[in-house]
């Protein structure tokens, strides 16, 4: 769902052969090497009637992001949009955690608000993103939030002054 996560994707292509690659936009010049199929857009998502997407707009190129929305299941689908991180393991993780705001908590990261370059457009996307009916979220980084997830969202993002 976004252009830090793509370090693992030659061994996912081995176990499954016929999945065909779709990435955000950007990624098929960040990874040139992969045999990319698609990108993830609103215009011409073919799976709309179950999987809605967003893309997470004013972020700029060095970071992109689509945000799913899976209708029967009212999930939120995220990649670093937003982390969950209960309990985390080493040394140094509660320090970094801390100072990125996400210790212990469903929050979205103060990294996020480095990586906004147009905050017009990031508060445009969300506020797309909060008219779906999700209460679940399933993002890249911590425990699912299994109900509430919308409210939850809407606290940190007002938080972090992105709404």
């Amino acid at each position: 769902p976004g252009l830090f996560h793509h370090l693992f994707i030659k061994n996912a292509l081995r176990e499954f052969p016929l999945a065909e690659l779709w990435g955000v936009r950007g990624f098929s010049k960040k990874r040139p090497d992969l045999p990319w199929k698609h990108t993830v857009a609103l215009e011409g998502w073919p799976f709309g009637s179950f999987l809605e997407v967003q893309e997470v707009r004013g972020m700029g190129h060095k970071h992109s992001e689509s945000v799913f929305f899976h209708h029967s299941t009212r999930t939120l689908i995220a990649g670093d949009m937003c982390f969950n991180l209960i309990d985390p393991k080493g040394v140094l993780s509660p320090v970094m955690l801390r100072i990125m705001g996400i210790y212990n908590r469903f929050n979205v990261s103060r990294l996020i608000l480095f990586l906004i370059q147009d905050k017009k457009k990031f508060i445009s996307s969300m506020n797309e993103i909060l008219r779906w009916n999700f209460d679940r979220i399933f993002m890249a980084h911590g425990r699912v939030v299994e109900t509430g997830g919308k409210d939850k969202l809407t606290h940190a993002l007002k938080g972090r002054g992105l709404l």
